[in-house]
């Protein structure tokens, strides 16, 4: 049954979806996406590299039982599993088990006096403390990058988001990580201890060529039409700056075309397309020009 359910939903996502996303997902070059904190389901808001046979595609998560999900793999994408744990430097380390699983972190848990009345301590206590082997992010990542491979990156690991990207800080550095959606704290003084707050990490990126190009803002409590509640976390979505991508080969370009496509970025879209006269050429040569051209046209 559940191999009938999967297959079910591998039709429905390809056939029923925009026309834009097929497109560009036929033609995406060879690239890595890697999905740090892949707990429950994958990743779907990339889904123009997830129906990509081009995308080599890696789950990480420390909890098993996390994973089963991917049994029955329904895309195009060459799936590997990695049943570790990341951290910035690898070896053995501290890790701290929450009351509800999900706000388990290698960062201790500290809700600071001027937060006590706004959060649930329910939700991470009692704590359970233990130690677990870790991985570097780099030496996993050194696994499976081959040079002619662009990289996007996910990270959604309980305050641990700043260690990740240090960690990663020489493929940052070349600009082989094209774009990176990463979890962070909007708090002045966030419940994991020394973990990175959006303000951190968006002056960490910035410095090597990065912008902000899409932020989803998370509340502490559901907004509803009487409330309104703390900004908790976010979800923040850098790229490559466009003067950047310019310099870069085309394969490239048209993986960053596809990494907008799955926010939605059609305006990022069309500037980066018509200030590129190499994507016009390729359109061109695969026969799909005014295709991409009116599919684009007709989402802005």
């Amino acid at each position: 049954m559940s191999k009938i359910k999967s297959a079910l939903k591998n039709l429905r996502d390809y056939f029923f979806n925009d026309k834009l996303t097929k497109l560009l997902s036929l033609n995406t070059n060879k690239n890595l996406c890697i999905d740090i904190g892949a707990a429950k389901f994958e990743h779907v808001q990339w889904k123009t590299f997830l129906l990509s046979d081009k995308t080599e595609w890696i789950a990480i998560d420390p909890n098993k039982a996390d994973l089963t999900y991917l049994d029955h793999w329904r895309w195009n994408a060459k799936l590997n599993i990695e049943n570790v744990a990341i951290s910035k430097h690898g070896g053995l380390m501290d890790f701290y088990i929450t009351n509800v699983p999900t706000g388990s972190s290698l960062k201790k848990i500290r809700i600071d006096e001027s937060m006590k009345n706004r959060i649930d301590e329910k939700y991470f206590f009692p704590i359970k403390k233990t130690q677990i082997k870790t991985v570097s992010a780099k030496e996993l990542v050194q696994n499976y990058w081959k040079p002619q491979m662009d990289i996007f990156l996910k990270i959604d690991i309980q305050g641990y988001g700043m260690d990740i990207l240090e960690s990663l800080e020489e493929l940052i550095k070349k600009n082989i990580i094209l774009g990176i959606e990463i979890e962070s704290s909007l708090y002045a003084k966030p419940i994991y201890e020394n973990s990175s707050k959006f303000s951190e990490i968006s002056k960490y990126l910035e410095q090597f060529g990065y912008e902000l190009i899409n932020l989803k803002v998370i509340n502490l409590k559901k907004n509803s039409n009487k409330n309104n509640y703390l900004p908790n976390e976010c979800d923040s979505v850098f790229s490559l700056q466009q003067n950047i991508i310019k310099r870069k080969k085309l394969s490239s370009k048209i993986n960053q075309l596809c990494f907008y496509n799955c926010y939605k970025m059609y305006d990022e879209m069309r500037n980066f397309y018509s200030e590129n006269e190499d994507l016009h050429e390729q359109f061109e040569k695969i026969n799909s020009k005014k295709m991409f051209e009116k599919l684009l046209s007709e989402k802005l």
